[in-house]
């Protein structure tokens, strides 16, 4: 995990330069549901064969 640390820095500036909340919001939130559902699809496959 730590390699992969710097590959954060970029968007975590992008998110500090939205100054509204709903926006910034908007994006975390779209973040987690992708975030779950490739989790979700990782974690559980394609389906049964």
């Amino acid at each position: 995990m730590m390699p992969a640390f710097p590959l954060l820095l970029p968007p975590a500036v992008a998110l500090a330069g939205l100054r509204t909340t709903a926006r910034t919001g908007a994006v975390l939130a779209a973040l987690a549901v992708g975030s779950a559902a490739y989790g979700a699809w990782t974690l559980l496959g394609s389906g049964p064969p």
